[in-house]
């Protein structure tokens, strides 16, 4: 009798474990950071004062949840505290003692990017910053059994090198944000009251844009 409970026991535990494994592996976020610029390559010219482009994206087939997103800097090298719509926050971080972060939480698909800027202010001929995001998988993406575990929370970093040029003629269609064949772009709060610039990978693509205003009616432009 023992032997068969200890049996049963041994096998409950191995599935739990095999269920978590599987969640482990196929149900994490796969959370990516794009920056306009970045298509010609590393480090990424910029006049000394000026906006950037950037996006969180992922190439997963499930839904991810955004929870937090971070931008980390050292103010002896740049000031991005102008960012309109973004928190000003310290760190912990000797390399990045200062950061800016969006409170927005949004969901990121497949061939979706969620786009979002930083206005900077650069004190020297160089700066760098990180981006950090918090994200789970959507708990809907989640089948049955592996709904009995919380989504798992991954942060995702990319740090990025920006190369000050005072003399630097600003072009859009080599620093706009990349837009591939069949990708959308969103914004969302209140950086989505201004424009973010993107750019197709080909000469003659048309990008629609559709605008959400405060009467619910949608706008359609080409």
């Amino acid at each position: 009798m023992y032997e068969i409970i200890s049996f049963v026991l041994g096998v409950l535990g191995i599935s739990s474990l095999v269920v978590y494994l599987i969640h482990w592996k196929f149900y994490s976020p796969h959370l990516l950071f794009r920056v306009a610029g970045e298509q010609q390559g590393e480090p990424i010219k910029v006049n000394p004062i000026g906006q950037v482009p950037f996006a969180t994206f992922t190439k997963s087939s499930k839904k991810i949840r955004v929870l937090g997103l971070w931008i980390y800097f050292n103010p002896d090298d740049v000031d991005l505290f102008k960012t309109r719509g973004a928190k000003k926050e310290m760190t912990v971080d000797r390399q990045f003692p200062m950061s800016i972060s969006f409170g927005e939480e949004k969901d990121v698909v497949k061939g979706t990017l969620q786009a979002n800027y930083f206005k900077y202010q650069a004190k020297g001929n160089k700066f760098i910053v990180k981006f950090d995001g918090l994200s789970e998988i959507n708990s809907t993406e989640l089948p049955f059994l592996l709904d009995m575990f919380s989504p798992r929370k991954v942060r995702s970093t990319r740090t990025v090198t920006f190369e000050v040029d005072k003399n630097f003629v600003m072009d859009l269609k080599t620093h706009g944000l990349l837009l591939l064949p069949g990708e959308a772009m969103q914004t969302v709060g209140v950086q989505s009251q201004e424009g973010v610039w993107a750019v197709g990978d080909k000469e003659g693509t048309v990008i629609e844009v559709m605008e959400l205003v405060e009467d619910d009616k949608d706008i359609f432009d080409q």
